[in-house]
């Protein structure tokens, strides 16, 4: 750059003095040079180049310091570029505002404001703001606004994604699915898959897959697969798998799998598999537990039996197998209880002995009254409790027939004869 610089460094062109042409043509040309247009001034501020432009435009409504661009104060319509000529390119590392158009390159810092047009290239920044268009490539940081345009990336974490038509769009495809989807809540229409998560609402189809999570509302379609959590709701159709959780509602179609958890309410259709939990119902139709073909299925096992069993009633048929109820182990178990008695109990013969009403093993016999038309045969002792003390009638180890009254011995009768009392005999108001 060559700027203007006084070319008569003698004071030749002065007042009173006779101009020599060539003095003016000297700073003539000087002139020209500095307003030359590829060789002219600079305006940097160094000696000849001129001063720094600090304002532009018809009225001066740019303006210039050391570290930006900027309009003048007031100005709020300036514009860089038209929409009929626009610039090639931009750089810059953060834009704020608009903009308008494509942008082919990588776009290094935030935009905040709307992007119209496509961006071809990666994104490394903040976007604040609408995106109306195409973005190839890869957008590293956050996208504050709407996209319109397809979203195509490996990895994308956002707020809200809203499709902009109801019921058309889709997240995958056919062939292209999502490997996992994690949701506090969803309203899905139908369900392939497995499904982990709270459920709010009805689910109405079939679930191919586990269910894992508490379904509040109705499940109306079939599961194939396990339902792990709780449902409140009715379930209705068929369940291939497990069942493992509360299901508050009717449960309408097959369960072929284990249940485990409280099923409240009805259960219409056949449960292949063991349930875990209690089994109760209230309704008459639903009482009754019967089994699926006569004669064929058990109440417990013979290593796994029930612990109590409390009935009305028992009627058990005619057979070997079924006539009696026997204890799982010996000497270890009560018919009723000190404070839950039987009102009567009713035998027949039960051993080989003929006659015999009632056969004890080895435990005493409590009770307010013992009626018998034969025999009743006690192989231990016969206690009867009076006020504080007891009598007590027994068989001692040598077979002797004892009677004794509070622990003390008063009679004893020996197998060959002998008798033995603590004091003497009153027979017919003799003394013996």
């Amino acid at each position: 750059m060559a700027g203007y610089t006084r070319q008569d460094t003698s004071n030749n062109i002065a007042n009173g003095k006779v101009i020599d042409a060539d003095d003016l043509d000297a700073e003539f040309d000087q002139v020209e040079s500095a307003f030359s247009f590829a060789s002219g001034h600079s305006h940097d501020g160094t000696a000849g180049e001129g001063g720094a432009i600090l304002k532009t435009g018809p009225a001066q409504q740019f303006e210039f310091n050391s570290t930006d661009m900027r309009p003048k104060s007031g100005e709020t319509s300036l514009d860089i570029g038209l929409s009929g000529l626009p610039f090639d390119n931009v750089y810059a590392n953060t834009v704020v505002g608009n903009l308008t158009g494509n942008v082919t390159g990588n776009l290094t810092g935030n935009v905040t404001g709307d992007i119209t047009g496509d961006l071809t290239g990666d994104v490394t920044g903040d976007v604040t703001g609408n995106l109306t268009g195409n973005v190839t490539g890869n957008v590293t940081g956050n996208l504050t606004g709407d996209v319109t345009g397809n979203l195509v990336g490996a990895t994308t974490t956002s707020k809200d994604l809203n499709p902009d038509t109801d019921s058309t769009y889709d997240l995958g495809t056919t062939a292209i699915r999502w490997a996992n989807i994690y949701g506090d809540a969803a309203n899905i229409t139908s369900i392939t898959g497995a499904l982990t998560g709270d459920v709010t609402g009805n689910v109405t189809g079939n679930v191919t897959g586990n269910l894992t999570g508490d379904v509040t509302g109705d499940l109306t379609g079939d599961v194939t697969g396990n339902v792990t959590g709780n449902v409140t709701g009715n379930v209705t159709g068929n369940v291939t798998g497990n069942l493992t959780g509360d299901v508050t509602g009717d449960l309408t179609g097959d369960v072929t799998g284990n249940v485990t958890g409280n099923l409240t309410g009805n259960v219409t259709g056949d449960v292949t598999g063991d349930l875990f939990g209690e089994l109760g119902a209230s309704v008459t139709f639903t009482q009754g537990v019967a089994p699926k073909v006569d004669s064929s299925y058990t109440l417990g096992t013979t290593t796994k039996r029930w612990s109590n069993g409390y009935f009305d009633s028992i009627s058990i048929a005619d057979t070997a197998t079924t006539k009696e109820i026997e204890p799982a182990t010996n000497g270890n178990y009560n018919l009723g209880s000190s404070s839950l008695r039987w009102n009567t109990v009713y035998t027949q013969t039960t051993d080989s002995n003929a006659g015999t009403i009632l056969t004890l093993s080895s435990n005493n016999i409590t009770t307010s009254n013992v009626t018998a038309s034969n025999a009743v045969n006690v192989s231990n002792q016969l206690k009867f409790t009076e006020g504080t003390s007891d009598w007590v009638v027994e068989v001692d180890a040598s077979n002797n027939l004892v009677i004794s009254y509070g622990g003390t011995t008063l009679f004893k009768l020996t197998t060959a004869g002998a008798l033995s009392v603590a004091d003497d005999i009153t027979a017919f108001d003799s003394t013996l």
